[in-house]
């Protein structure tokens, strides 16, 4: 279950990753408005938010992975 929610935190931020800097940065770079330290910065942020993104997605997959463990819980010893 831990494996299978921290892939799906990698690629959800992943693909907000693409969807927000390609828009964002194409934009910028086809307008010939932004510099090249600009377009950067702002790939940087990006890459910023996604990460969070992914530690806020992880975070709750780890929680949830701990309800619904693969692991079996050991019996009690006397």
């Amino acid at each position: 279950v831990r494996r299978a929610l921290m892939r799906v935190s990698l690629l959800i931020s992943f693909f907000i990753f693409l969807l927000l800097g390609g828009t964002i940065l194409i934009d910028q770079w086809i307008a010939g408005h932004a510099s090249g330290r600009f377009i950067l910065g702002t790939a940087f942020v990006t890459a910023g938010v996604c990460l969070a993104l992914f530690a806020i997605l992880a975070g709750i997959g780890a929680a949830i992975s701990i309800a619904f463990s693969d692991e079996p819980s050991l019996p009690e010893q006397q």
